[in-house]
């Protein structure tokens, strides 16, 4: 990057070599691009795009129903989209990331707890009608390290609250407030999901409070170093996409102690990683299976939740083939006028 590009804030004019270019952004609300004449490769179909933030799914969908909109992001069924929603499998796991340094999460029993407190299929089923997956781990299918056998931690709202009795019994503070940090409308029914997960976790016995963010504010206790102030034990629900198609792209930053999206761990669990980092073949994989399997016995950091499914929204107009990673990065360019 230039020398010149501020190192503390976000850079507002990109400078890239891609087939476009950014003509306009107004923060929150709209982007305007249009094709780069002198781009490299072969020109796209469109010569301007048009991005929209609207935050509602369903006035997303609307908006290609009606005509306004060629592609609508972050859709489901509910949205009313009928036959212009196009479901693919994307490479995104949703789980609660636990912070093990405040009470009651310096005890291993409550973060087994809010494992066992967690109905995974029933939120599969009710929440997002049966197209995500119950999850064990924070790669899904198809990640080299995806480990097959790995069981879904069993919902057991008798064994959750058994733990969380036998911590308070050992002196662990357990009524000690527990902030449920999510980021509001990161995907569908998020908000609706943080609810049941505070419910089922109230349950079990812990005083959860539903912190839902705005993406500036989430990203603080996303990414280290971590917020300090005083609000109890974090508990943040994290929606993460592996598109290197291997478990040393989530591990790494997710897992490891110092890991910049981790926010704790173990010596013992650094080395599997670094044994799995740097194995090669079926080694690899057999090593990386270790490592999930270390983390749900040993150390649990996660509460996995579900792999999801995503939806987007084409209008009759273009032609799109969405893939494993279209939840990140759709590529304009591969956009093309219907025929």
């Amino acid at each position: 990057m230039p020398a010149e590009t501020s190192s503390t804030e976000k850079v507002r004019e990109p400078i890239g070599t891609g087939p476009y270019k950014l003509d306009k952004w107004e923060a929150g609300q709209s982007i305007n691009a249009s094709a780069f004449a002198d781009y490299w490769g072969e020109a796209p179909a469109f010569p301007k795009a048009n991005y929209q933030w609207r935050s509602e799914g369903s006035v997303r969908a609307a908006m290609i129903t009606s005509g306004e909109a060629d592609i609508a992001t972050g859709l489901s069924p509910e949205d009313n989209i009928g036959d212009l929603g196009v479901t693919f499998p994307n490479n995104e796991t949703v789980a609660l990331r636990m912070h093990g340094d405040t009470a009651p999460f310096t005890d291993i029993r409550v973060r087994q707890a809010v494992n066992y407190a967690i109905d995974k299929e029933a939120i599969v089923a009710s929440l997002y009608g049966g197209r995500d997956k119950a999850a064990a781990q924070l790669v899904p299918g198809g990640v080299v390290g995806h480990s097959e056998s790995l069981p879904v931690w069993p919902y057991d709202p008798e064994k959750a609250k058994s733990l969380v009795a036998e911590a308070k019994a050992a002196g662990v503070d357990t009524s000690a407030q527990i902030s449920l940090v999510v980021r509001t409308a990161q995907f569908p029914k998020i908000e609706e999901l943080g609810q049941v997960l505070q419910e089922q976790l109230t349950q079990a016995g812990l005083n959860v409070k539903l912190k839902m963010l705005e993406t500036s504010q989430h990203l603080t206790y996303q990414v280290r170093p971590f917020p300090t102030d005083d609000e109890g034990a974090i508990m943040l629900m994290t929606q993460h996409g592996n598109q290197a198609g291997d478990a040393a792209f989530t591990v790494d930053q997710y897992m490891t102690t110092k890991g910049a999206q981790s926010a704790f761990g173990t010596p013992e669990l650094d080395k599997l990683i670094a044994t799995a980092d740097a194995a090669t073949g079926a080694d690899r994989q057999s090593a990386f299976e270790k490592v999930f399997s270390y983390q749900n016995d040993n150390v649990v950091q996660f509460a996995h939740i579900a792999h999801q499914t995503g939806m987007l929204g084409l209008a009759k107009t273009v032609n799109y083939a969405p893939n494993s990673s279209t939840s990140d990065e759709l590529r304009l360019a591969e956009v093309t006028p219907a025929k």
